[in-house]
C-alpha cells in the first residue's frame, strides 16, 4: 500500500501510542504549555489553551462516554454524579454553593461544557424537533434547561435539558450556555497536588486511584487541568467570579 508522504510522517512520530489502560500523559502536554523556551506566547494565550483543552476532555465525555455509548447500546453510560463533590469524611464543608436569582450565560464556544444524552430514543426525538431545520430553533433561556457551573475547574454540567442541548450542540445551534447555580470547591483544590509519580493525591476528599478513575479516568484529567488554571485567575468569566466573591 502506498502512503501520502504526511501519513508517512505521521506513522514515524507515532511509533509508540499510549493506549486507554496506559496511565494518563497530560502532565507532559501541560508542562508544553509553560515550558520556558514558549516565551513568544503570554499569560492570556496560556490560559486560553487551558480553557481549550478542559474543553477537549468534556467533549470526549459528552460525545464518546454517553452520546456515542448511547446511541450504540442503549442504556450502556454511566449514570451522571457530581464527581466533583469531595466525599464527606469530616464535619467541615469543603465547598460552597449558589444558586442564583437570575441565570447568567456563557459564550458557549468557550465554555468547557459536559451534556449527558442518556437515552437513545430521545436524542432521535430531539434531533426531529428542535432546530432551525426543524423549525424549531433551540431556546437557551428554556425553564427546562438547568447547568451548573464547577469553579475553579471551569466546567459546565448539564443536571436538566440534556438532550435538547445536545441535539443543538451537534447541530451547531448552541451559542449561549445558561448556568443557574455555582459549585466553589476551591477549597478543597487546594489539598489536591501531583505526586512525584506523577499522580493525583488529596487528603482523602477524593479516591482518586479507585472510585473516581474506575468511574472515568477522563475526570481525573479535568481535576489536572483545572489545577493549572487556578494560576490564570483571569480566564474565568467575569460573572462567575462576580458570584464566587459572594459565596
Amino acid at each position: 500500500m502506498t502512503f501520502w508522504p504526511w501519513h508517512r510522517e505521521y506513522d514515524k512520530t507515532n511509533a509508540s501510542v499510549v493506549t486507554e489502560k496506559d496511565e494518563s500523559k497530560l502532565e507532559e502536554t501541560l508542562t508544553y504549555i509553560k515550558k520556558p523556551t514558549r516565551m513568544d506566547t503570554n499569560d492570556k494565550e496560556k490560559a486560553t489553551a487551558l480553557v481549550y483543552l478542559q474543553k477537549i476532555i468534556c467533549n470526549a465525555i459528552t460525545f464518546g462516554d454517553y452520546a456515542y455509548k448511547t446511541v450504540r447500546r442503549p442504556h450502556s453510560s454511566m449514570s451522571p454524579t457530581l464527581w466533583f463533590l469531595p466525599r464527606e469524611y469530616s464535619s467541615e464543608q469543603k465547598y460552597d454553593y449558589k444558586r442564583m436569582d437570575a441565570p447568567v450565560y456563557l459564550e458557549a464556544s468557550k465554555t468547557p461544557f459536559i451534556i449527558y444524552p442518556w437515552n437513545n430514543e430521545r436524542i432521535i426525538d430531539n434531533f426531529e424537533t428542535i432546530g432551525n431545520d426543524v423549525n424549531n430553533p433551540f431556546r437557551a433561556d428554556d425553564k427546562n434547561i438547568q447547568n451548573i457551573y464547577v469553579y475553579p475547574l471551569n466546567i459546565v454540567m448539564c443536571i436538566n435539558g440534556n438532550h435538547s442541548q445536545y441535539s443543538a450542540l451537534i447541530k451547531g445551534e448552541l451559542q449561549q450556555v445558561k448556568v443557574d447555580a455555582v459549585y466553589n470547591i476551591k477549597k478543597v483544590l487546594h489539598d489536591v497536588k501531583i505526586s512525584d509519580e506523577d499522580k493525583l493525591e488529596s487528603d482523602g476528599s477524593y479516591d482518586f486511584e479507585g472510585s473516581m478513575k474506575k468511574e472515568d479516568p477522563k475526570i481525573l484529567d479535568l481535576f489536572r487541568v483545572g489545577l493549572k488554571l487556578q494560576e490564570y485567575p483571569d480566564v474565568f468569566p467575569a460573572e462567575i467570579k462576580k458570584i464566587v466573591s459572594q459565596m
